[in-house]
């Protein structure tokens, strides 16, 4: 017997081609992403790579090494292929299906409102040209569409279900998987959504430590933390310690020397008690060390977010060295949601 579950898992394929991503027109005449659900006992990863061979019959298993995939023949067009890349998670409710829940060997109960709890994981894959070089050499019934394109009459904001739509066009921008969560009902959902927030973003940057690893990543996220403990105009003994604990605790610096980040930590802020206006100056050409390499930029914007929300306060000062942070940086902190508390 099957055991009941509190919510339904999906899969969402953001299959990129020729600068678009491709989706299909459903029964009910709404454009979706490729997808569906995992089999009993299957991995969403595995389901991903299952629904892509399913999509597109010419594409290789995305899961596997070349090694082990049969040779294409000489009048085969496979190519080499991309492998799946997790592209993010998005929690949203659905109404409940009259026939059943719809996922194969799984009972999930709807709520009283007749809805059901879904979990939509991304996967991104690149499709290799030689397979499919354009848009008309997709199979029938498959759609490309580019994001913020209006020509056509359709865009990516026209995919359904709206959440997800989002998630892909967060992908599109930034290639960093994401976490959307459904709204926070409880008693303090600002204090609840604040923790979510900066678990989230946590998450996100240490899911990338290896790709941010430099010296100039280092000094930079050693900076504006020295930024965001100073943000008030002062830093008295107490916050000095407090700063360099959450600096040692920090994931994504885990692979630096303890004692190289605590040294150019009491160096800014040594310069910021000395001349504070001096100090910020010397801290923000710190943080443009980054600037003109995307992933660290964004990647020290979420950091000093986190750094700002950890103690349960993102009060304005800590929000305008975030602010000045982006404008160095040549980013916009807006599209960080580094303003509010419940995003």
């Amino acid at each position: 017997m099957s055991v009941p579950t509190s919510a339904v898992v999906d899969v969402a394929l953001l299959v990129e081609l020729d600068g678009g991503l491709v989706v299909r027109a459903s029964d009910d005449g709404a454009l979706r992403f490729p997808g569906g659900f995992p089999l009993p006992g299957e991995s969403a990863l595995a389901a991903a790579g299952r629904l892509l061979r399913a999509t597109l019959p010419e594409q290789p298993d995305p899961n596997q090494p070349r090694s082990n995939q049969r040779p294409p023949g000489p009048a085969s067009r496979q190519g080499s292929g991309s492998r799946l890349r997790f592209a993010g998670c998005v929690e949203r409710a659905e109404p409940a299906p009259a026939g059943g829940p719809g996922r194969p060997g799984n009972q999930v109960r709807g709520n009283r409102s007749g809805s059901r709890e879904v979990l939509t994981v991304l996967y991104a894959v690149t499709l290799d040209e030689a397979s499919y070089p354009g848009e008309n050499d997709l199979p029938r019934g498959l759609l490309l569409l580019r994001p913020h394109e209006v020509e056509s009459g359709a865009s990516l904001a026209d995919v359904q279900p709206a959440a997800v739509s989002r998630a892909a066009v967060a992908w599109w921008a930034d290639r960093w998987p994401s976490w959307h969560g459904r709204a926070v009902t409880d008693a303090e959902p600002w204090w609840t959504a604040l923790r979510q927030s900066v678990r989230a973003l946590r998450a996100q940057l240490a899911a990338r430590r290896d790709d941010l690893h430099s010296e100039g990543f280092r000094d930079a996220a050693v900076a504006i933390c020295a930024l965001v403990a100073v943000a008030d105009g002062r830093v008295d003994p107490e916050e000095r310690d407090a700063m360099v604990e959450s600096i040692h605790g920090e994931a994504v610096l885990a692979d630096y020397p303890r004692a190289d980040l605590e040294r150019l930590f009491d160096e800014h802020v040594h310069r910021l008690r000395t001349d504070l206006a001096a100090g910020r100056r010397a801290a923000l050409r710190e943080v443009g060390k980054v600037r003109g390499d995307a992933t660290r930029s964004w990647a020290i914007l979420r950091f000093g977010a986190v750094v700002g929300r950890a103690d349960g306060f993102y009060d304005p000062d800590e929000r305008r060295v975030v602010r000045e942070a982006a404008e160095v940086l040549g980013l916009s902190s807006g599209a960080l949601a580094v303003q509010a508390v419940d995003e």
